[in-house]
């Protein structure tokens, strides 16, 4: 709790109900994080756009849609008085983004998208270099990159060109550190995005291959796994973890996959 020493005092409350709805999402515990996202009361856009994620987590996509719509329109209001602002930049990008996935809630149409708006909001995206999908298509390029590069060296023993002399294939190679798996975590967490939207898939997918990028997963990796994916994969445990690996699990997290995991 050291570091909410460096919160406002205003935020602090906000800041633990929030870390603790993200805990109730690994625990798994609907009810807890139901009871966060009720006190998540604050008119400042990024905390509504936390809490609609909460809230789209548990399917409540019409609140949600509420909520991202208020949020779009008070940041775009403060960008009247400073255009120019990175973090109102991209947070409206962030807005925008969830807004247009979050309509067909609102209009009750799964097809719908809101009109075309002006070029305003995308310049403001160039000048800033703010888009989301920039975020999202690097992480979605490093998970590819490591899956193929992992596949390449799936074999236990490569060929060296010397009589005789073989060796163990796979290498740690630069940026091995960034991890595409929490990276995409990190930005559900961080700006309350939902994995899946009504009938639009936006993380889902995205959270299942950059699991499948991961070169050595363990019980942590495959439990944060489980309490972030809102796919609907039924084969989803024959490539996610091997029965030898489900018999390695600790008790704990085997009554989580039999309480948790569709039948």
């Amino acid at each position: 709790m050291a570091r909410l020493a460096a919160i406002d005092d205003s935020a602090a409350e906000l800041h633990v109900s929030y870390e603790k709805a993200q805990k109730a999402i690994l625990d798994w515990d609907d009810d807890a994080v139901l009871k966060a996202s009720r006190s998540l009361k604050c008119e400042k856009p990024i905390w509504m756009m936390r809490r609609a994620g909460l809230l789209a987590t548990l399917h409540e996509h019409r609140q949600a849609a509420e909520l991202y719509q208020a949020a779009l329109l008070s940041i775009r209001h403060k960008l009247l008085d400073d255009p120019k602002s990175p973090w109102l930049i991209s947070l409206e990008g962030w807005a925008s983004l969830f807004y247009r996935m979050f309509y067909s809630a609102l209009s009750e149409d799964c097809f719908a998208f809101p009109e075309d708006e002006s070029d305003e909001t995308q310049l403001r995206f160039t000048g800033a270099k703010a888009d989301p999908w920039d975020t999202i298509s690097r992480l979605e390029k490093l998970a590819s990159d490591r899956i193929d590069r992992n596949r390449r060296e799936s074999e236990r023993w490569v060929l060296h060109f010397e009589p005789g002399r073989y060796g163990p294939g796979g290498t740690i190679q630069d940026g091995e550190n960034e991890c595409p798996f929490y990276g995409l975590t990190e930005v559900i967490e961080r700006t309350g995005a939902p994995e899946l939207i009504v009938n639009v898939d936006v993380f889902s997918t995205r959270i299942e291959t950059a699991f499948r990028a991961i070169t050595e997963r363990d019980e942590n990796d495959l439990m944060t796994f489980l309490a972030r994916y809102r796919g609907r994969d039924e084969k989803l445990l024959n490539w996610a973890v091997s029965r030898i690996q489900v018999a390695k699990l600790s008790p704990g997290a085997v009554e989580k996959l039999i309480s948790g995991i569709p039948k």
